[in-house]
């Protein structure tokens, strides 16, 4: 090991003269204790800091000394460190957790010094004591309790529902389904329209019964052309403001107003006012506004299928379906077809024919169109009340 650093390396020790080995201390006196061999064997001088090796400035290390002054050196291999260090157990021992003391050099390790050699089980130790009993639950807790319980069971049911409805929705549906939900959808889209105009044709035992109207969402117009058994009737009906205002034929006045046929002649071509709580009231104003129009596009027709058409233009929906379903046996009677615009699922024409089982012949032509465009329909400058003509509504109309 190196000697011990003298505090200066260019100046002889006291008592001694300076030469080859200056920088080389007196060891301890015979017979001194030197417990870590401070003054052992030295190495080969080491270069200082700034590559002298004998010698060196101020900020160089000494001379021969590999340590700085705060270094403490090391012992020979084998043997007990400096007071730097604790002691080390020999190699091969088992050595103390990390922070735990270390035991005397020689001593087998263990408590105090450090864990027992075998690990330590469960089972060797007393168990612990079971926790103490649970005192009785009050009723205000137990209501408490039953009220989660309830309300717990209460959002599994409603989720178990909601699946259900999802899976519902989600699974495949017949072609009548799908088909009659493209109807609604076409009712719908109508409504959300707010206006359009329309032309009925259509045919019921022989007689033809043609309608032509523009439908709003308040009021509406219709023109209605009949042949009935006292001949062709031709009349007119508007809805504005929640009153019906008639003018017709001398023929539609006798066979819708009931007005006798001595009078018909100074009553037809007049405007006539018919309000709510009149009898002939809700027969003039059903039809003519856009809901109490379009929603008779359910009984119109009785959906089955539906197609898309390939190459239409514009792109086309139809649906198939049935023009009367019999209310005994619910068989089918007819067939009828809805033309849908496939974009918007509005309709544009419904056509179908049937024969009953007496041999009488039913058609319908009906178109749609004009969605959107303003009615303008006003009441008319002076109308006679329906009152004042003392009149008796017909019981049943001579027009089929």
């Amino acid at each position: 090991m190196p000697d011990e650093p003298t505090p200066n390396a260019g100046s002889p020790p006291q008592g001694g003269a300076a030469g080859p080995d200056a920088n080389v201390g007196a060891g301890p006196a015979p017979g001194e204790d030197d417990p870590y061999h401070w003054h052992g064997p030295s190495s080969p001088p080491l270069r200082g800091a700034h590559g002298a090796e004998t010698g060196g400035g101020e900020e160089d290390s000494p001379v021969g000394t590999p340590y700085w002054p705060h270094q403490a050196p090391q012992g020979p291999y084998g043997q007990p460190q400096g007071p730097y260090q604790a002691p080390q157990a020999p190699y091969g021992q088992p050595q103390a957790p990390y922070g735990q003391p270390q035991a005397p050099y020689g001593q087998p390790q263990g408590p105090p010094y450090g864990p027992p050699p075998f690990p330590s089980y469960p089972w060797a130790y007393p168990p612990p004591p079971p926790p103490p009993p649970r005192a009785p639950r009050s009723p205000e807790e137990r209501r408490r309790r039953t009220r989660r319980g309830l309300a717990f069971a209460g959002v599994l049911i409603l989720a178990v529902g909601a699946g259900i409805g999802i899976g519902a929705s989600i699974a495949p549906t017949s072609p009548s389904s799908i088909a009659a939900s493209l109807v609604n959808r076409a009712i719908a889209q109508v409504m959300h329209a707010g206006t359009y105009h329309y032309v009925e044709r259509s045919t019921a035992f022989g007689v033809p019964d043609n309608i032509a109207g523009d439908a709003a969402p308040n009021g509406g117009r219709q023109v209605i052309l009949q042949r009935c058994s006292g001949g062709t009737t031709y009349f007119h009906l508007r809805l504005v403001r929640g009153i019906v205002y008639f003018k017709g034929t001398r023929v539609a006045v006798v066979d819708q107003l009931g007005v006798p046929a001595a009078r018909a002649a100074s009553v037809a071509e007049k405007w006539v006012k018919v309000v709510k709580g009149e009898k002939l009231y809700a027969g003039f104003a059903d039809g003519i506004t856009t809901a109490s129009n379009i929603s008779q596009l359910r009984t119109a027709i009785i959906p089955t299928a539906s197609r898309a058409l390939p190459n239409s233009s514009p792109p086309s929906t139809e649906v198939l379906g049935a023009l009367f379903k019999t209310s005994k046996h619910h068989r089918t009677i007819g067939t009828a077809s809805l033309l849908l615009d496939t974009p918007s699922g509005l309709p544009r024409t419904l056509r179908g024919t049937a024969t009953s089982a007496s041999g009488s012949h039913y058609t319908i032509a009906w178109s749609f169109g004009r969605y959107g465009e303003k009615v303008h329909v006003v009441a008319p400058p002076s109308a006679v009340p329906y009152a004042s003509l003392h009149a008796t509504p017909p019981a049943k109309s001579t027009c089929g």
